[in-house]
């Protein structure tokens, strides 16, 4: 997105507070602050409200400039099934 720094912009502004307020939430689960957590997670969901236009505005961009779509990550195989324990005696 170098050609595009208010979309750049955006983006970095968008990321950074997110790291921000997800470090606010892991520190509060730490210091098992159950308050502190649930403020930053409304947060974090005001953010991502506030924030909306963002993810039509990076593909409207990949679009435009025809910069293909990130691979799709290949699907991961079910895993198997455990053994069930045999009770110990």
């Amino acid at each position: 997105m170098a050609d595009d720094p208010d979309l750049n912009r955006h983006v970095a502004h968008f990321l950074l507070k997110q790291n921000e307020i997800a470090g606010r939430i892991v520190d509060a689960m730490m210091a098992k602050d159950l308050h502190g957590m649930n403020a930053a997670t409304h947060e974090l969901a005001d953010l991502k409200a506030a924030h909306q236009d963002l993810a039509d505005d990076i593909a409207k961009y990949g679009a435009n400039t025809r910069t293909p779509a990130a691979p799709q990550a290949p699907a991961l195989e079910p895993a198997k099934p455990r053994r069930a324990r045999t009770p110990s005696k």
